[in-house]
This record gives C-alpha cells, sequence and structure tokens, in this order.
C-alpha cells in the first residue's frame, strides 16, 4: 500500500505522480543543456557534505580505471 493513503496501491500513487515527476526532470534537463553553452573555462565544481559518497565512489572508480590502465601498459611492454 501507498505511505500516503492505505486505500492505493503504491503503483497506483506511482502513475499518479509520474507526470508531475517528469515534467520537473524535463524541466532540469533543459537547464541543464543550456548550460552546455558556457565555456568550462574557470569553473570549479562546489561539492555538498551528500556528495562525499558519490565523490568516494568515483575517486575509487578512478583508482581501478588507473590500475587497470597501467596493467594493460605494463602487460604490453
Amino acid at each position: 500500500m501507498s505511505h500516503g493513503d492505505s486505500n492505493k496501491s503504491a503503483a497506483k500513487r506511482v502513475a499518479e505522480m509520474f507526470p508531475e515527476v517528469a515534467a520537473e526532470d524535463e524541466w532540469a534537463l533543459a537547464q541543464q543543456q543550456q548550460m552546455f553553452a558556457y565555456p568550462d573555462e574557470g569553473y570549479s565544481e562546489v561539492f555538498l557534505k551528500p556528495d562525499l559518497a558519490l565523490r568516494r565512489a568515483r575517486k575509487i572508480f578512478v583508482d581501478l580505471l588507473r590500475e587497470q590502465e597501467l596493467a594493460k601498459a605494463q602487460a604490453a611492454e
């Protein structure tokens, strides 16, 4: 059942909310596309506390890719 209404299934509640959520996503995507018009020079990313896990995951991923590329280069020698 839906948390908001015990007489409604969660699937029905999601279906009712979907158009509004999709419209918000469409707006956000349109704003992001407009940002591509601005040059990257001088841009620096501002991280928030909730981004810590994402930043850590990115670092792990980049480190793994770097190790993989190094191993490939060493194997090719």
